[in-house]
Parts: C-alpha cells; sequence; structure tokens
C-alpha cells in the first residue's frame, strides 16, 4: 500500500483541504444532514460531536499508519469548516486512490468541487 505523507494539505483558489483536527468535530456534525449522510457509508445520521470526534480520531489514527489523509474542507476566507474529504489508498493497489468529499447543504451550490 502506498503511503500518504502530506500533512499540509493543499488548496484552490477558495477552498483548503487541511488535515483534520479533532477541534473539527462539533462542526463537522452540524453539517451533516440525513442526504448527506446517505451518500457516506461512515458518517451516520443524525451525528453527534462524540460520533464524529470518533470518526476523526480513527482517520487520523490510519493516517498516521500512511492510510490515508483526512481533511476538513473549508473556505480559504475565514477557515470556516464547510466539509469532510478523505483520500484513501485501495487495499487492492498501491497506485490506486479513493477520494470521498462532501459538503455541508448550506454550502452547496457554490461552484465548490474538486
Amino acid at each position: 500500500m502506498a503511503k500518504l505523507t502530506n500533512t499540509h494539505g493543499f488548496a484552490s483558489q477558495r477552498l483548503i483541504a487541511r488535515r483534520c483536527r479533532l477541534d473539527d468535530a462539533e462542526t463537522l456534525a452540524s453539517l451533516m444532514t440525513e442526504d448527506i449522510s446517505r451518500w457516506l457509508a461512515g458518517w451516520p445520521f443524525p451525528l453527534t460531536a462524540s460520533k464524529a470526534t470518533k470518526i476523526i480520531k480513527e482517520n487520523l489514527e490510519s493516517a498516521e499508519r500512511g492510510g490515508n489523509y483526512p481533511a476538513t474542507l473549508t473556505e480559504q476566507a475565514n477557515d470556516l469548516p464547510i466539509g469532510w474529504l478523505r483520500l484513501a489508498a485501495t487495499e487492492t493497489s498501491s497506485q490506486d486512490y479513493e477520494l470521498s468529499y462532501c459538503i455541508g447543504e448550506t454550502y452547496q451550490r457554490r461552484g465548490y468541487a474538486f
């Protein structure tokens, strides 16, 4: 399996994908709606801050082993979390990665996409 080592994140003109932090849990939980959750296997609805913290911890631990890169999507202008992104190496190939992300409903339809 390939190892993901970038811990600084990356940016577009309006968004930053920075390494997820435990203090993002409450905001990410508040962004999780039933409509978003149905597309994300690992993010249930309703989502409490405690459950979001657990999900973030698990992903950060996996990142330490080089298996994925969990990120919080934020607006460049204010570092306001608007969503989640995860880049993960597949189990079948060390050359292939899966990208999953969600953007809170309040921030959709603003041209934010990867």
